[in-house]
Parts: structure tokens; sequence; C-alpha cells
């Protein structure tokens, strides 16, 4: 177990980087996330197999009683699905705290 901890370390750690500047490849993340389909639709055989790979955390498995089984996604699709369901709503205009009221005499720090 920790021969395979340490091997998996010098992995990461000799990783060749992606060649590119952070813009494009933030731009690129962003397309992908707004449409996988698009380029699941439109992309060759192994442009699928990525969009597999980035959106699927596991391979996709099958039952032969119910078919195909609901698949885990990966972290980001996880994160956009609980915004698309949350009940978050925007902050309203103006001030945040309550105005405050001062009393004749007395000091108020601002």
């Amino acid at each position: 177990m920790r021969s395979e901890t340490v091997v998996m370390q010098e992995k990461v750690t000799n990783r060749d980087l992606p060649e590119g500047n952070f813009d494009k490849m933030f731009e690129l993340s962003m397309k992908f996330l707004a449409s996988p389909w698009k380029i699941w639709e439109n992309g060759s055989y192994e442009l699928k197999r990525t969009v597999l790979r980035l959106a699927f955390a596991a391979p996709l498995s099958v039952s032969r009683e119910t078919g195909l089984r609901t698949a885990e996604t990966t972290l980001p699709f996880k994160a956009l699905r609980f915004l698309s369901t949350s009940e978050s709503q925007m902050v309203p205009q103006g001030r945040f705290e309550l105005p405050t009221k001062t009393l004749e005499g007395s000091c108020s720090i601002h």
C-alpha cells in the first residue's frame, strides 16, 4: 500500500503539463461544460471517448435486467447540478446591513 502511494506521487510530480496558456485551457473547459452534447454529436470517436472520461467518474455499467445504470458524474457536473437545483437567488440591490439608529448625544463608530 505504501509503495503504491509513492509511485502515484512520483507520477503526479513527473507528469507533463499541457501546453498552452491558462486562458485558452479555461475557455475550452467552459465550452465543454456548457455543451458536452455538441462535442459528442459532432466529434470523432476519440473525442467521444474523451467526453465520456471527462463526464463520468467510472465506466458506464449495464444491467441485464434494467439496462443502462445511473452513472456517477465527475465533480464539475456534480457542482453544476447542485447550482441548477439550489434555491439560491440573486442578492437584492441595496444595502446588506440594517441602518443604524443613533441617539442624540451618543457616539457611533462607522
